[in-house]
């Protein structure tokens, strides 16, 4: 009798803690799981803006440091010259060496916004390539769900 009683203990152990499903539960997980993947769409689609406009910012900065450049370099190369045809006037030499530190500076700064804006579009790129993956899971989800039409 005692192992009668054990074995009903056990059954019913294990019929209460079995899984249940309940496709209303079901259904309400899909919704649950399809909010989460709209919210990080939006979210994603956001930071891709971001990025974007803080790379037009970038470029038309870089757009002016590299014509600073040119004309940087454009004076550098004349004093260069002017140097040249007056050699031993030390007046030229430094007028020469200061506009050729200007051109390095120019350049520099110009090579530093390039590459950031390179960094930026890698980072569009990969922005990208999550929206779209999570878009497919949304895809994916969307037939679980069944949605209530809204009773106004």
């Amino acid at each position: 009798m005692k192992k009668n009683i054990y074995a009903i203990v056990i059954c019913l152990f294990i019929a209460a803690c079995s899984p249940k499903t309940n496709p209303q539960i079901d259904s309400l997980t899909a919704q649950n799981l399809v909010l989460e993947k709209t919210t990080k769409i939006n979210d994603l689609n956001l930071a891709l803006e971001k990025t974007k406009l803080e790379i037009t910012q970038l470029s038309k900065n870089a757009q002016n440091a590299n014509s600073n450049a040119v004309s940087s370099a454009n004076d550098a190369s004349k004093a260069t010259q002017q140097m040249n045809s007056n050699l031993g006037v030390e007046k030229a030499a430094s007028k020469a060496d200061n506009y050729a530190e200007d051109a390095a500076d120019d350049t520099n700064k110009a090579r530093k916004l390039n590459a950031k804006i390179s960094k930026l579009n890698k980072e569009v790129a990969s922005l990208q390539r999550k929206i779209t993956k999570t878009q497919d899971d949304l895809n994916k989800l969307k037939p679980k769900v069944q949605f209530v039409p809204n009773n106004n």
